[in-house]
């Protein structure tokens, strides 16, 4: 399809408009001059779309989800310009910019399954910390040089050994005491913690089907803010 694209550079949330032309070979054509320049006709609008049916008019979205919702009513109706207008032309070249209006094209033409916002991956939880090796490992030394059956001789001995007498009064059972009450200023209470912001989306996803209504597409945005507005780009 032949396509040809002038003045697209949006740089605020004005309103652009650009014409859409049919060549005599029947080819396409996106311009901001008449069609007339260019030995094409103004496309022919259906009845009732009104004067700028196939203009291109920008509007600032403030929000992402208001991005969303204007992308799902261009492409629901299948109005390529309509989806344009949340495109981010500023500072584009004429030839990525040709490319570029081809391929809204051709995603505004595809029946639409769902659009959902991309999310970052998520960072990876923190390895835990190696254990700590004790001053006697550290050093190269064992901590109990002796045999297995050695060690076991020596605790069966000790604990055959006739006790030491207890001394006087070892018997006897303690004077219970009163718990020990805090006083109201003195218990602290930890802080409850804070939930983590959700993060920010980094572009946006459409769920489509090829011509044929089975065959799965999927295309995916990324997003820029520019003059205080959400736009898509590649």
């Amino acid at each position: 399809m032949a396509v040809l694209l002038a003045g697209m550079g949006v740089t605020g949330p004005v309103a652009a408009e650009v014409r859409r032309c049919t060549a005599p070979d029947g080819s396409t054509i996106f311009t901001d001059k008449p069609c007339s320049t260019l030995g094409a006709v103004e496309r022919i609008r259906e009845p009732g779309t009104g004067r700028n049916a196939h203009a291109v008019r920008t509007r600032c979205m403030a929000s992402i989800d208001e991005l969303v919702f204007e992308m799902s009513l261009a492409l629901d109706a299948g109005d390529a310009n309509r989806l344009a207008g949340v495109y981010h032309w500023t500072g584009m070249s004429s030839r990525t910019a040709y490319a570029a209006v081809e391929r809204l094209d051709r995603i505004a033409s595809r029946p639409l399954v769902d659009i959902v916002p991309v999310y970052p991956e998520p960072d990876p939880p923190p390895l835990p910390p190696p254990p700590m090796p004790t001053p006697d490992a550290a050093a190269g030394i064992d901590p109990d040089p002796l045999p297995y059956t050695e060690r076991l001789a020596s605790r069966h001995g000790a604990a055959s050994a006739t006790p030491e007498a207890a001394p006087a009064g070892a018997g006897a059972v303690p004077e219970a005491r009163a718990p020990e009450t805090l006083a109201p200023d003195a218990v602290s209470v930890a802080p409850l913690p804070t939930s983590p912001r959700p993060p920010r989306p980094t572009g946006i996803k459409l769920v489509q089907t090829l011509a044929n209504g089975s065959t799965p597409s999927t295309t995916v945005f990324g997003l820029t803010r520019h003059f205080g507005c959400w736009w898509i780009r590649d």
